[in-house]
């Protein structure tokens, strides 16, 4: 565009020169603001902007989309008229380009649009008030999440009251955050006020994390998570001994994400008092992170009767990748009575790749050819021998 514009620049300054008789003698037969206009893309406009007078709804809606899309402030005054077009179409490609070019001018037609009959038209006019990021859209968004339903999506005016950054919607989003049922609401208010204010939001969070209601405790447990506030675990901690399943559930779920090594211990303490699927939970808590810690503690848990969750400590320890680990996962490889328990084990034993290992290793490859035995078995003992040979890095 830039050597379009120099072009376009000297073809006006000999134009200034020369008179109207230009180069070589030839009369122009264009003005030099049309030059300018073509040659910087601006006749384009002009005729998407002529197009919206049209009388067909399809020219006037393709109009408005292809302004919209040239996201050029330059039609801004043009986007605002179309506001009010009989074709919701057009009046949603509007509001889309206007949100693009950040036209303060469309604050209030836009506001005016939330009451829109069509769905789409209100759902661009909220995204085009949050890419805008003007405050005077905070009360109405406020308005729209208060009187909403509770399992319907919202994430959308959420993201758009999280751009604005106005402290003043926060009690607004606290209060939504414990009365709205879909997930993708509860994950998208809980950035929205961490964007706002991440201090604030801790804050809110920790304080409804002493409440009797176990609902709001694992909401702000699971925002907490979402958040990755690792600052928080301190108090997360104490929740492992919650009476609530599914507040000591979120607990778990939530140091996976954290992954925060000062859980290890607290964790490996709560297994054995948890119901095989929560014990589970806190296996693939462990896993995320990988903490040499946990492994005294996985390798006495490694016997457990439920052969899932075997097979995930298997897992774990491979992934943690300590030596400690060699010897009974070399036991699982050769006794386990699972299959699955077994697999995980050469995988696991393939990740240490412990010289140490090689013993057992030949000796299971031998009986899996002897009697033909799994096919993947034999591919991942194979596999676990050369790293153990030739080091971890061998794949």
């Amino acid at each position: 565009m830039k050597t379009r514009n120099i072009v376009a620049l000297a073809t006006l300054g000999f134009a200034s020169i020369a008179g109207p008789i230009g180069y070589m003698g030839c009369r122009n037969s264009k003005t030099d603001e049309a030059i300018v206009r073509e040659l910087t893309g601006d006749v384009f406009i002009d005729s998407q902007i002529n197009k919206l007078n049209d009388k067909n709804f399809d020219v006037r809606r393709d109009a408005a989309k292809q302004l919209a899309e040239t996201k050029n402030p330059i039609t801004e005054k043009t986007l605002l008229s179309t506001l009010n077009d009989k074709d919701w179409t057009a009046r949603y490609y509007s509001a889309w380009g206007l949100g693009k070019i950040k036209s303060k001018e469309a604050v209030q037609p836009l506001i005016l649009l939330l009451n829109d009959s069509q769905h789409k038209v209100v759902s661009a006019s909220v995204i085009a008030l949050g890419e805008i990021g003007d405050k005077a859209a905070t009360k109405p968004l406020c308005n729209i999440l208060l009187s909403s339903k509770d399992y319907e999506d919202y994430s959308y005016v959420i993201n758009a009251l999280g751009k604005i950054k106005d402290k003043e919607a926060m009690s607004t989003l606290e209060h939504y955050l414990f009365k709205t049922m879909l997930t993708s609401n509860i994950n998208a208010t809980g950035k929205a006020l961490d964007s706002i204010s991440h201090e604030d939001t801790i804050k809110i969070l920790l304080d409804h994390l002493k409440s009797n209601d176990n609902d709001k405790v694992w909401r702000s447990v699971d925002t907490l998570a979402n958040l990755k506030a690792k600052e928080t675990t301190p108090s997360l901690i104490p929740l492992l001994e919650h009476n609530s399943v599914d507040v000591r559930r979120s607990v778990i779920r939530a140091f996976n994400q954290i992954e925060d090594e000062s859980v290890v211990k607290p964790l490996c303490n709560r297994f054995q008092k948890e119901a095989g699927y929560i014990q589970s939970d806190i296996i693939f808590a462990l896993n995320s992170i990988k903490s040499k810690e946990s492994v005294p503690s996985l390798i006495e848990f490694i016997n457990h009767e439920e052969e899932f969750i075997r097979g995930n400590i298997a897992m774990t320890l491979g992934n943690i990748g300590d030596k400690r680990a060699t010897k009974i996962l070399c036991n699982r490889l050769k006794y386990d009575s699972s299959p699955q328990v077994r697999l995980k084990a050469a995988e696991a034993l393939g990740k240490i790749a412990d010289q140490a290992s090689l013993e057992t290793l030949f000796e299971v490859r031998k009986i899996l050819i002897e009697y033909q035995g799994s096919r993947d078995l034999r591919e991942e003992v194979d596999k676990a021998i050369c790293k153990a040979v030739l080091g971890p890095c061998i794949h």
